[in-house]
């Protein structure tokens, strides 16, 4: 979805609120959330809407853009139950360093 003016914002805005309405229903459907399990889920099912049509617009993309790619991930990395009182830092570390 490219503007008249030839941005990707619109097209980033929409990947942004599919991921964090796929993300808010995950998180009410699982209540389980070990760490192996949650990132498996983001991976396959809330990035992939983040990363569609990626390789068009990411050459593109400003720092607040980058931002809003982001809130996703943040938002369900801060629900990990393995993470609690990291910052989100040291969840990502966290995350994609250790195995369980």
């Amino acid at each position: 979805m490219l503007t008249p003016d030839l941005k990707w914002s619109t097209q980033v805005k929409t990947a942004v609120e599919s991921a964090n309405k796929m993300a808010n229903w995950l998180l009410s459907v699982f209540s389980v959330r070990c760490q192996s399990t949650m990132l498996a889920i983001f991976k396959s099912i809330v990035r992939s809407r983040l990363e569609y049509s990626c390789p068009v617009w990411n050459a593109t993309l400003m720092s607040d853009i980058f931002k809003r790619l982001e809130s996703p991930q943040r938002a369900f990395a801060r629900y990990n139950s393995s993470c609690k009182g990291l910052s989100y830092w040291e969840r990502l570390k966290f995350l994609t360093t250790s195995r369980s």
